[in-house]
């Protein structure tokens, strides 16, 4: 069937539901009260020499003793519904590890979504069982090992019940089977990889099982549809830990490195080959707090950024993709969703990690850098303070960040942030903020509420004098009720004119930002709909006189069917009032004026369930006086296990009075899995505003969980032409081979 075949459909049954105003739904009797299920077990330890051996068959005689765990409920598609297939965990621990096993049964196994074969990927795509481990029972932040069918790995840092971070890494070990009933699965956990306070007799504690085939899941505890997957307010709890111990709590992670360079644009030539060696020291203060030092600090095996062309008028966000700084990020976290609300822009970060080693788009080498992270009796403490390398245009700095917190009531957290140093060395900046994040999980009827607030002043000595006072300043609130069938949230931020973080990022100053969203949702059984919504979204952005710079209203309605697809249409009306003219894409003149127009989106997006999955964008008509038409496609073929192509390509067509301007953005991805612990990437983007192609080739390969050996080539090129693709004039090329082993004490 074909893409206009299907959306022809799609817009049919849309109409059509959207005039539906009520349906009944059926529920299945259960005499359980889930609004109050908050289940606990305790976990059977074990002798060093009974563990199992983690090969992904659980016929071990030692899951015979283990704690055995089977009652599992829906969450998707029917609230405290009996599961569709069986689901079996066994859990034990002996002094150095945490044990799991797994039966995860299924009445079709040949179906089973077993597509991932690369760490860290995205794992939720596939059937998945994962764990959730909250050491402190904070009801707050937690860590999720989760695996599928494949063998293939992913862990994630779960930070407030509001972000999670897929980026962060720890050594364990985990492998599955595929069975004639379904699959199984083995984990490993070193108590060596995580924290937690010996004084905790309860940990948070979740198993939770995506049938991804059937678009279903179940969970041993917290059983309501309200609460998202990195939300762990409710879970239940784990007993009976004690006796355990870290060894030395010292890890060593040395590397060395052969590194080739050559600059093609350079006469004559000097291609170079340099050998380097860094490294990375963590030692755990007390099994709760980590201390890190890097030496000469290594981020070759960075992924490339995405490609982005400012068609705007404020800078571009690039979010980090540099492992050192991934790791503990959520201890660093400021504000809440008071700081990056939904549906706006990042605007005013007070510590954003790419300001570090990255000065004006110059890489800058980091020569040594100390970090402190974890907890200290109540309080949450992060600490950083990095030597940065001086260059030909900027002196050696040292930048410095310290972040603290403490968890209050049930759900929330107040804490604190510093930060000195001035990455491009033109004058001294220092930042200070305080910032409060309220949750209560059961509010109206068991609702999730959020209540955020920040405050922050940055004290700058630059080319515009000292400065200290109310310009400087940054604060905003948030309010949130963010349910699955009723959603609302009004914020609100004021950014001073000075405000300056130079530690952080900030593009939009002088200003007022105004936002809320009201979206309700209706689910639906025994129909091809899961679930319909609609609402309204808006933001006004002022000055600091009041006066409108911006407004955007949108109208929004949406629905999922049971497979996972989702249609979505919106209707927007806005205003722009430009102050000072710009460049769109630093071509096309937009002057003076207040703009005021309608644009219109469409999107569809397939299940993640699907072998081939696509997610089209449209959005026209009008932008700046003139015709506006912008194109997203985003294409993935989950071939096998083996291979995986993404392909994406963004348009953005202006035509305005000052003239016309065509946008294109194209990326192609591969990924080659010979097994979950060894893969090849690849990455191609091009542009055709900087007419720059660059290509990336990196390999990585696990022999061991501590053990990795990493291989890249990366080429950029310049193909400057009036006809695609152009001349391909080589610019630099670069090649590298990396080894790295992690050696625990």
């Amino acid at each position: 069937m074909s893409l206009t075949r299907i959306s022809h459909q799609f817009v049919g049954q849309f109409v059509i539901l959207t005039a539906i105003t009520s349906l009944p739904l059926r529920a299945e009797e259960v005499s359980i009260n889930f609004q109050h299920y908050e289940p606990e077990t305790e976990i059977t330890r074990i002798e060093i020499n009974e563990a199992p051996k983690i090969d992904g068959d659980i016929s071990d005689p030692v899951w015979s003793k283990a704690t055995r765990i089977d009652r599992f409920y829906q969450t998707e598609p029917v609230q405290g519904a009996k599961p569709s297939e069986i689901t079996v965990a066994y859990m034990a621990y002996d002094e150095n590890n945490l044990y799991f096993a797994f039966y995860c049964g299924d009445s079709r196994p040949d179906q089973v979504l077993a597509t991932v074969m690369q760490r860290d990927r995205e794992l939720w795509q596939d059937d998945n069982i994962r764990v959730y481990l909250d050491p402190y029972d904070s009801s707050r932040d937690a860590m999720a090992f989760l695996v599928n069918s494949l063998g293939t790995q992913m862990d994630i840092l779960i930070e407030n019940n509001s972000n999670f971070y897929p980026e962060w890494d720890t050594i364990w070990d985990v492998e599955a089977r595929r069975t004639d009933d379904g699959w199984t699965a083995e984990m490993a956990i070193p108590f060596r990889s995580i924290s937690y306070n010996p004084g905790v007799d309860k940990w948070g504690f979740e198993i939770m099982r995506q049938i991804r085939h059937k678009n279903e899941t179940v969970r041993w505890s917290q059983i309501d549809q309200f609460l998202p997957p990195w939300n762990v307010s409710e879970i239940g709890s784990m007993s009976g830990i004690r006796d355990i111990r870290q060894g030395l709590g010292l890890d060593v992670q040395a590397f060395g490195k052969l590194n080739y360079e050559r600059d093609w644009m350079q006469r004559p030539r000097d291609d170079s080959f340099t050998p380097e060696a860094s490294g990375n020291i963590f030692y755990k203060i007390t099994p709760s707090l980590t201390g890190t030092v890097t030496l000469n600090t290594d981020f070759s095996d960075s992924p490339l950024d995405e490609r982005q062309v400012n068609t705007g008028r404020f800078s571009l966000f690039f979010p980090e993709t540099r492992d050192f700084f991934l790791q503990d990020r959520t201890i660093f976290e400021f504000g809440g969703r008071a700081m990056t609300p939904p549906n706006t822009d990042i605007n005013g970060l007070p510590f954003f990690t790419r300001k570090i080693g990255i000065v004006n788009e110059e890489i800058v080498d980091l020569v040594a850098g100390g970090k402190l992270s974890g907890r200290i009796g109540s309080l949450n403490v992060g600490a950083l303070s990095v030597k940065m390398d001086k260059t030909d245009n900027i002196d050696a700095e040292t930048l410095s960040v310290a972040r603290l917190s403490a968890d209050i009531f049930e759900e929330s957290r107040i804490g604190a942030i510093l930060t000195h140093g001035d990455p491009d060395g033109t004058g001294k900046n220092t930042l200070a903020g305080v910032d409060f994040q309220y949750q209560n999980s059961n509010l109206f009827n068991r609702g999730r509420f959020l209540a955020d607030i920040f405050y922050q002043r940055s004290f700058s000595d630059d080319v515009h004098g000292p400065a200290a006072g109310k310009d400087d300043d940054m604060f905003g609130f948030f309010l949130g009720y963010p349910n699955d069938l009723l959603r609302w949230f009004i914020s609100g931020k004021e950014v001073g004119n000075r405000f300056e973080p130079a530690l952080g990022f900030v593009n939009r100053r002088n200003i007022r930002d105004y936002n809320g969203d009201y979206v309700r949702r209706k689910r639906f059984e025994d129909s091809w709909v899961r679930w319909w919504e609609g609402g309204v979204i808006g933001n006004i952005v002022t000055d600091l006189d009041n006066d409108i710079e911006t407004h955007k209203f949108t109208l929004v309605t949406a629905l999922q069917n049971q497979i996972g697809d989702e249609f979505t249409v919106k209707a927007s009306n806005l205003r722009e009032v430009i102050n000072q003219p710009f460049l769109i894409a630093g071509e096309l003149s937009v002057p003076l004026g207040d703009y005021h127009f309608n644009q219109f989106n469409v999107l569809l997006e397939s299940s993640n369930s699907r072998k081939v999955i696509a997610d089209i964008g449209v959005t026209c008509c009008r932008i700046y006086g003139g015709d506006y038409l912008g194109l997203n496609t985003y294409l993935e073929f989950r071939l096998s296990k083996y291979f995986r192509l993404t392909a994406s390509h963004d348009m953005e067509k202006f035509e305005l009075p000052t003239g016309n301007l065509t946008v294109h953005i194209g990326s192609l991805d591969s990924s080659i899995n010979f097994t979950p612990d060894m893969q090849i990437d690849t990455q191609m983007q091009y542009d055709n505003i900087s007419e720059r192609f660059s290509f990336s080739a990196r390999y990585r390969w696990f022999p061991r969980p501590e053990t990795e050996v990493f291989i890249a080539v990366g080429q950029t090129a310049d193909m400057k032409s009036n006809n695609f693709p152009g001349d391909f004039d080589p610019d630099q090329t670069q090649a590298l081979i990396r080894i790295g082993h992690t050696f625990r004490f």
